[in-house]
């Protein structure tokens, strides 16, 4: 059976494999390529302690109490105004979408398909089209890709923000670490390649 090498790591991986199952890296055209925008988790990662906020601390989150996880060399928490750009573009395309399948009479899958375009996006690539875009990549607390169940608990914490009038997604302007509702939630955070 044929199987993928890590470009950061030389592991070997199942061939459908989207990320190293050593240190975590993109599997993905992006990474095979070299590109230099593509998320690369950091290699030793250390499981922050339950239930603490994150500060960032240079190139790491930490609890303050000793506790953390490293963020990658080049990557900082991404702000309110630039993730309300990434969904902006989001909502955009999803407008489109929609407005397609109700000309076809097909309307009904409007909301299954804004659920799956969260979803797939984020446990695929780790990033939605609008994210894309901007620079951003949503990755666990601990720096690794998210997986389907973390994507599923991320809409849904999505939707949570949402119904306590918005203010979950608020909460990025003002939290220290830069993390919403739905990133406590599922235990997420959105990072920006600042090169």
């Amino acid at each position: 059976m044929t199987q993928k090498t890590c470009p950061v790591c030389s592991a070997q991986n199942d061939q459908e494999a989207a990320f190293c199952r050593e240190c975590g890296a993109s599997l993905g055209e992006a990474a095979a390529s070299g590109d230099a925008n593509a998320y690369q988790p950091p290699g030793n990662y250390q499981a922050p302690p339950a239930n603490q906020g994150y500060q960032p601390a240079g190139s790491s989150w930490s609890d303050g109490q000793g506790g953390g996880a490293p963020l990658p060399e080049g990557y900082v928490p991404a702000g309110f105004w630039v993730r309300f750009g990434a969904y902006l573009i989001d909502g955009v395309i999803l407008w489109v979408i929609q407005l397609v399948l109700l000309a076809i009479g097909l309307g009904a899958l409007s909301y299954v398909v804004s659920i799956a375009y969260f979803v797939v996006f984020w446990a695929l690539k780790g990033q939605t089209p609008g994210k894309m875009a901007l620079g951003l990549h949503v990755v666990t607390a601990t720096g690794e890709p998210l997986d389907w169940g973390k994507a599923i608990i991320r809409y849904v914490g999505y939707i949570v923000s949402g119904i306590i009038l918005g203010s979950g997604f608020l909460m990025i302007a003002f939290d220290d670490s830069k993390r919403g509702f739905h990133d406590r939630i599922a235990g997420t955070l959105v990072v920006k390649k600042t090169f």
